[in-house]
């Protein structure tokens, strides 16, 4: 008997042990007294050990008469409390039963397959019967102590819930030598090991070689429990979150193995798998995470090795620890990376090429996507949503919703005639998908639209010498009805751009050439101009085309038709200063 068993004379003078006599030469029954004295007894038929009993042996603990009802109080309330982890790592104990007047309990310990029940009965005279129950997950490994004969053990237990998965286990538990101690390690699972301790056995001894040994055989049944319940289907997010991010340093082998961990393929995925820390990114937008799948996500960040989005559970509160451990994780080994994504930060990767490759139906799934969010967030690094090559033509190619000067780059199909760059009609079936494209401030074609995007597009010094007069009297005629008609921002709008684009075609008044030129180069076409203007290269006059749109080019059009000669008017003196230099001055 070792110094745990001494601790009985707490609360007996002489410890009494009955032996079931099951051969010649077995040991006879006896009692201690004087702490170390073996002597032997009789025989006492209250005492006697049944043949179909389990046990072999009876310790008998007769409680010293001085504070009987002390020690009698004391030991009811420790048995009251029995706590199941005391059962957790004993080798040989399994069952522990006791009766005290009208209370008694049970707890027994029971094992298939690496998980160890432990079940608490206590029964009162004043309740009802109550029943708990623990079960955990325990791994072990068999190590060597120098000094040691017998093969020892270290052990990690982990609690699991009811559906078996394993949780954290609160409050923080203790650490194990057999029994638990005095000891927290901040672990959020239970460690057994053959620790050697202080003199009450509360706490471990450090700075002791022998301790840090059973610390890094600790760590490398860590790495082998997370292999085994990945096999077992146990590696969890749950699981992962247990583990060290940060312990002491006498604790540092425990943290490096989580490092190791998460550099192997240990960490739950979306689709399943499981990846290393390099590889993965998280996201926790799951129409996100679906829209762009891990292959997507491999291409759009254009690296050699594959991307993985991690399982959805890692952006829940209690796993935030997790995540940013993994965070820091990845920055200390790649550099700056940014982990953790969100719509703004994927937008920044959609590439033209990219977003062409994509299906109709993937580019439809965007949209409506697109259209559950604000305006707000539309805008990635680069820049507004707006400005980005989202928008998927008839042709297949992409082009942005707007330009620099914010008019669209594209229009919704419709009976309006005209070569209009169209919004491909496969992409917008979705009620949402076209919501989304129509506040991006793409409509239908009007009139303004046909002007500014077909017919003065076609009226450049490049192209427009291929125009002939009839075709281009039918888009005067259309530009001319609205000048006439319109008024505001659309008005507006069309009047800037028409002096910014040579549309009207005019005959030179030296060579009889004709071209299309600037609204502010020409003239009215009249008799007494055209006689003035004679062999004047650089003037222009309207083609006689015009004739019937003369009020209208002299009234909206504000088409001169009287030269236009630049003066400057005379100062309140009644003369003009020609020149005024030193010495020399002309009015």
């Amino acid at each position: 008997f070792g110094i745990g068993f001494k601790s009985v004379f707490v609360v007996t003078d002489s410890p009494e042990i009955y032996i079931r006599n099951e051969a010649a030469n077995s040991i006879p029954s006896f009692r201690i007294r004087e702490l170390f004295v073996p002597e032997v007894l009789k025989e006492d038929p209250r005492y006697s050990i049944e043949e179909d009993y389990d046990c072999a042996t009876r310790f008998v603990l007769q409680l010293r008469t001085d504070g009987a009802k002390r020690l009698f109080a004391l030991i009811q309330g420790r048995f009251e409390n029995f706590s199941a982890d005391v059962l957790l790592f004993l080798n040989s104990l399994e069952r522990v039963e006791w009766t005290a007047g009208s209370m008694s309990g049970l707890c027994e310990r029971f094992e298939r397959q690496g998980i160890r029940r432990i079940r608490t009965t206590f029964k009162s005279a004043s309740e009802r019967e109550k029943v708990t129950q623990k079960r955990y997950l325990v791994f072990e490994r068999p190590v060597k102590v120098r000094g040691v004969d017998r093969q020892q053990t270290v052990k990690l237990a982990f609690l699991l819930d009811e559906e078996g998965r394993i949780v954290v286990e609160e409050p923080e538990p203790p650490l194990h030598v057999f029994f638990p101690t005095e000891e927290r390690l901040g672990l959020k699972f239970r460690i057994h090991a053959p620790f050697l301790l202080t003199d009450n056995r509360g706490n471990i001894k450090k700075g002791i070689e022998e301790n840090e040994h059973l610390v890094a055989e600790c760590a490398k049944l860590l790495r082998e429990a997370v292999k085994e319940a990945k096999e077992r289907n146990k590696l969890t997010v749950s699981f992962l979150s247990i583990l060290p991010f940060s312990c002491s340093d006498f604790l540092a082998p425990l943290r490096e193995a989580t490092v190791s961990i998460f550099n192997d393929r240990s960490l739950p995925c979306a689709n399943d798998t499981f990846c290393t820390w390099v590889e993965a990114r998280f996201c926790r937008d799951g129409r996100l995470m679906s829209l762009v799948n891990d292959k997507f996500l491999t291409e759009i960040l254009a690296a050699e090795q594959n991307f993985h989005w991690l399982h959805k559970d890692f952006g829940r509160t209690d796993n935030q620890q997790l995540l940013d451990f993994l965070k820091s994780g990845i920055s200390a080994t790649l550099g700056r990376v940014e982990v953790e994504l969100e719509w703004s930060s994927v937008a920044a990767y959609f590439s033209q090429s990219f977003l062409e490759a994509r299906s109709d139906r993937w580019v439809e799934e965007l949209y409506c996507y697109l259209d559950k969010q604000e305006p707000d967030e539309w805008k990635p690094p680069r820049g507004d949503l707006r400005r980005c090559p989202i928008i998927r033509l008839n042709s297949g190619k992409h082009v942005a919703a707007l330009r620099e000067d914010k008019k669209p780059n594209a229009f919704l199909q419709s009976d309006v005639t005209g070569d209009y760059p169209t919004v491909k009609p496969t992409v917008l079936r979705e009620e949402a998908a076209l919501s989304f494209v129509k506040r991006l401030g793409i409509g239908p074609p009007d009139l303004t639209a046909r002007i500014l995007e077909v017919i003065f597009p076609q009226y450049t010094e490049l192209t427009s010498h291929r125009i002939s007069l009839q075709d281009h009297l039918v888009d005067f005629e259309i530009v001319c009805n609205f000048i006439e008609k319109g008024s505001g921002v659309s008005f507006e709008l069309v009047w800037q751009t028409l002096d910014q684009t040579p549309f009207f075609y005019a005959k030179n008044a030296a060579t009889g050439a004709c071209s299309y030129r600037l609204r502010k180069e020409v003239y009215l076409s009249t008799p007494e101009l055209a006689t003035f203007l004679a062999a004047n290269e650089n003037a222009w006059v309207l083609h006689e085309g015009y004739a019937q749109w003369a009020n209208v080019l002299r009234g909206r059009f504000k088409i001169f038709e009287r030269t236009r000669v630049t003066f400057r008017a005379a100062a309140s003196a009644g003369h003009v200063i020609i020149r005024n230099a030193h010495s020399h001055h002309e009015r």
